[in-house]
């Protein structure tokens, strides 16, 4: 039963990593969009 607990424990700390890795990457491109286009050149 306690072995179940964290599965399902790791289980969503794993989609919330992912989750967050998703906008962390997001954010970065975002951001490398924007010095891209405001640089010369």
């Amino acid at each position: 039963m306690i072995l179940q607990d964290v599965l399902d424990f790791i289980d969503e700390m794993s989609c919330i990593i992912l989750f967050n890795h998703i906008i962390v990457q997001a954010q970065c491109f975002l951001s490398e969009d924007k010095v891209g286009m405001t640089s010369p050149g």
